[in-house]
């Protein structure tokens, strides 16, 4: 694209951020606009100062180590990468007090029945042993739905709902098992145990592991400094941010090949936009 054209980007949380950063990177002499339809940047990550405690997230707290995009992102903001500690062990809120997650499980799902025997109720660790195999699927489904369906609804609401929900920002039975927990799908296509899915999967980790690095990394004060970098960036590299203004409709001019943009405040013209 030449001097002079707009592209709109629409929404300021993570992808709509980084869609924009990328941008003045590929295009440097391009105008862009980003609109963001809540008062604050960033979506699903979210920092709060308790009170003047501590700066701490109360959205999404970490990246996966294993993606290299996030390292290089941080590292062109000038941001330093922190793994994970494991001085404390990840703990759920279940059945009145705070149990460490059971070893022997993946995102909650467990190898065999008798992981979870001191974390669920004799009723639903029973429900787990006796795994409802049932009939082979076809395509994607629900992983909640899926789970509770061969080993109860007491993992699902227990285990794999307040893992998944913490990472995906979303229900586990509205979430996709082919997207979320893919190392499980053979399983469903093929009709075979998932307590053996998953036995398989932690014996070969256990055999090919090479390191007991944390797979998760944070950042110092929280990953709300990567969106407030973000957002420094891109003004520096002049991009008009826009808070507090939703968008309510997009209409392309075919004669033009512009788009006309109508937020709660006006209209934008631009020649490209981004749904982010």
């Amino acid at each position: 694209m030449s001097t002079g054209k707009h592209i709109l980007v629409i929404g300021g949380g993570i992808s709509g951020l980084s869609a924009a950063y990328e941008l003045t990177k590929r295009i440097p002499q391009v105008n862009i606009t980003l609109c963001e339809a809540d008062t604050q940047l960033g979506g699903c990550i979210r920092s709060s100062s308790l009170g003047g405690w501590a700066q701490a997230d109360t959205g999404a707290e970490a990246s996966l180590a294993t993606r290299r995009e996030t390292f290089t992102l941080c590292r062109e903001l000038g941001l330093k990468p922190v793994t994970a500690s494991h001085e404390h062990s990840s703990a759920i809120i279940s059945r009145g007090a705070i149990r460490a997650i059971p070893s022997g499980t993946f995102m909650g799902v467990p190898r065999n029945g008798h992981v979870l025997r001191d974390f669920l109720p004799l009723e639903e660790n029973r429900r787990v042993a006796d795994e409802n195999v049932g009939e082979a699927l076809s395509g994607d489904c629900s992983v909640g739905e899926f789970i509770a369906n061969r080993l109860g609804s007491g993992v699902v609401d227990r285990l794999l709902e307040p893992l998944l929900s913490g990472v995906y920002a979303g229900s586990c039975r509205d979430l996709s098992l082919s997207m979320t927990m893919p190392a499980l799908l053979p399983a469903a296509h093929q009709g075979t145990s998932v307590l053996t899915a998953v036995d398989n999967l932690l014996t070969e980790r256990a055999r090919t592991s090479q390191t007991t690095t944390s797979p998760f990394m944070g950042l110092d004060g929280g990953m709300g400094t990567m969106v407030a970098s973000l957002a420094s960036a891109l003004e520096l590299r002049g991009v008009t941010i826009r808070t507090g203004t939703p968008v309510t409709r997009l209409k392309h001019d075919a004669s033009t090949a512009q788009w006309t943009v109508v937020t709660a405040h006006g209209k934008e013209v631009a020649d490209a936009v981004i749904l982010a």
